[in-house]
C-alpha cells in the first residue's frame, strides 16, 4: 500500500481508513507499452519474463469503446497480453512509480538482486 506520513484517517461506522492525501511523487497503472518493452508478445504466452505474475491484471491502455462497450489492455495468468471487458471484476493491476532520470539503485550483490530479503534500495539524492 502507498502512503505518507499525513495520511487522512477516515472512520465510518464499522471501521478505520487511513488513506492518502495528495500524492508527492508520480504513481499509476502500467501501460500496455510498457508491458510490451518489459517482454509481453500479443496474445501469445510468455513465462519468461518478469510482468507475468501468474494472475490477471489491468492495464491503464484502453482497447476500444463501442455501443456503450468498453474493453481495455489486459495481462492474463499465463503472461499473454490480450483485452477484456471493463465490466469483469476478477483483475488486479500493476502500479507503477516513474522515476527521474539519473536515479541510482544499491543492492547486495552477493545475493539475488530484487527479491524481499536483498531488495532495490532507491537512491533519491
Amino acid at each position: 500500500m502507498y502512503t505518507y506520513k499525513n495520511a487522512q484517517v477516515i472512520r465510518t461506522a464499522s471501521s478505520t481508513i487511513e488513506g492518502n492525501k495528495a500524492l508527492p511523487v508520480p504513481v499509476g497503472l502500467i501501460t500496455m507499452d510498457e508491458v510490451i518493452y518489459a517482454g509481453g508478445f500479443g496474445n501469445q504466452t510468455n513465462n519468461g519474463y518478469w510482468l507475468n505474475v501468474g494472475r490477471y491484471y489491468w492495464t491503464m491502455s484502453p482497447f476500444y469503446f463501442r455501443d456503450g462497450n468498453a474493453r481495455v489492455f489486459i495481462v492474463t495468468s499465463s503472461g499473454c497480453p490480450t483485452h477484456s471487458d471493463v465490466n469483469e471484476a476478477c483483475n488486479g493491476v500493476r502500479p507503477v512509480i516513474n522515476l527521474k532520470a539519473g536515479t541510482t539503485f544499491t543492492f547486495n550483490d552477493k545475493e539475488p538482486a530484487g527479491t524481499t530479503t536483498n531488495p532495490y534500495i532507491v537512491n533519491t539524492d
